[in-house]
Formats: C-alpha cells, sequence, structure tokens
C-alpha cells in the first residue's frame, strides 16, 4: 500500500488504461481502485469506499474488468454500511400479569397411592462390527492445522516482500499442502519482479510456479483475484 499511496502523492489519481514511460508502462493504472480492493480484503472498510468512490468519480471503462469488479465492491460495502446504521428494534412493551384467582380449598388427603414398579427401557446395545478376514485396519488421518495468512497479508500490502516471503515458508512448515500460502507467495514474488525491478528470471520462474501449484490443488479463481492483478496474472502465466 505505500507504493499506492506515493503514486497517489504525484498527483495522477485518474484511471488510465495504460500509462508510464515505454519501458515502465503499467496495463492498467489506477491507484485508488487497487488501494481500495487491499483495504478491503483488510477489513478496513470505510476507507475502502472511500477509494473505490474516488476511483469510479475518475472515469470509467466499460470493457475492464476492473470496472465490473469495483462497482460490485461499491455496492456490497454501501450495502454494509447502510445494515450498520439501521436503527435497533424497538424494545417490546411488558404485558402486566393477570390478577392471581383464589386458590380452591384442598381437598382432605386420602391414603398414599404407591406407584406401580415398571421395567426401565433398556437401549438397544449397538452392533459389534465383525472385522472381515484380509480387510486391512481402518486408518485415521488427522485433521490438517488452521493456515495463519493475516500476517503474511499485512506484509504483502505493505509492500515488506521479503517478510511476506518469510512469514509462508513459517507456516508451510505447519501445513505444506495449504494451496493458500503458494497464492500469497506468488504474489509476493511476482511483485518483487515488477516493482522492485528485479529482473531475476529465477524469481519469476518461482513466482509461476507458485501460482501454478495453487491452481494445480484445487484454488479459487476469486482468491486470485484478490491478490493476483490482471497485468501481474499475464506475467505469471506459462510459457
Amino acid at each position: 500500500m505505500p507504493i499506492l499511496e506515493k503514486a497517489l502523492e504525484t498527483g495522477h489519481e485518474k484511471p488510465r488504461e495504460s500509462f508510464g514511460t515505454s519501458r515502465h508502462a503499467v496495463d492498467y493504472y489506477d491507484p485508488h481502485y487497487w488501494l481500495g480492493r487491499a483495504l478491503m480484503e483488510l477489513g478496513a472498510e470505510a476507507r475502502a469506499l472511500s477509494h473505490l468512490r474516488s476511483s469510479a468519480a475518475g472515469g470509467t471503462f466499460p470493457t475492464r474488468r476492473e470496472t465490473e469488479d469495483r462497482s460490485r465492491r461499491i455496492a456490497e460495502l454501501e450495502r454494509r454500511e447502510a445494515a450498520r446504521r439501521e436503527p435497533p428494534a424497538p424494545a417490546s412493551t411488558p404485558v402486566p400479569a393477570p390478577s392471581p384467582t383464589p386458590a380452591a380449598p384442598l381437598p382432605t388427603p386420602g391414603p398414599p397411592i404407591l406407584p406401580v414398579p415398571t421395567a426401565a427401557a433398556t437401549p438397544p446395545a449397538a452392533p459389534t462390527p465383525v472385522p472381515v478376514p484380509g480387510a486391512p485396519e481402518p486408518t485415521l488421518v488427522p485433521s490438517p492445522p488452521p493456515v495463519s495468512l493475516a500476517g503474511a497479508l499485512a506484509a504483502l500490502a505493505a509492500g515488506d516482500f521479503d517478510q511476506a516471503e518469510t512469514l509462508v515458508r513459517s507456516e508451510r512448515r505447519r501445513s505444506p499442502e495449504a494451496r493458500e500460502l503458494d497464492l500469497v507467495e506468488a504474489s509476493a514474488l511476482g511483485s518483487r519482479y515488477v516493482l522492485e525491478g528485479r529482473r531475476d528470471a529465477a524469481l519469476l520462474s518461482a513466482a509461476r510456479a507458485s501460482l501454478a501449484s495453487f491452481r494445480r490443488k484445487g484454488g479459487a479463481a476469486r482468491a486470485e483475484a484478490a491478490l493476483i492483478s490482471p497485468t501481474l496474472r499475464a506475467l505469471l502465466e506459462p510459457r
């Protein structure tokens, strides 16, 4: 996010389909949109809505899917904001209890009636599983531990790509098959390659491998779109 905020400080705030020099051109320039999108993922909904509205006020490109995504996010944030502003339901007025009715006189007690003992119902016994000769014994597979992405996402949003990679590697020791870690790693490596100017073929290859691993493990396209911009996705597609 610091990189996006610095871009806004230059005064270039309006969306453009192409911006920059021929050597360092950006496919789609809209710092308000990308900053609002990142803030929404981090839970800062009021700031996210403000930046997304600024992006919409700056211009619209109907053929870009970023425009459709921006409209959808603004509608969702406005819906949440309206829900938070709804007044609480009025408290119901308590109904006074009716006056007690005088109790009827109690009858003269007679001899006590003893209950007739009945046999307690015995629950049916659970059937005992019969082992099948030659069949393998069932193996209990432990559930994988939950994956923690908060630290890596915060580092990624702050532009600290090295810290994001370090946290991903640490979390992968606990959950080596978590596909979410592959997605965060692909975003960090690819962003380093593009934004820090490290034209390192090995870095680009590692980013592509992480994205391919995320897709191979069944990663959702919606999660990929939240962290990988269209420009970066085009760069990371296999050649």
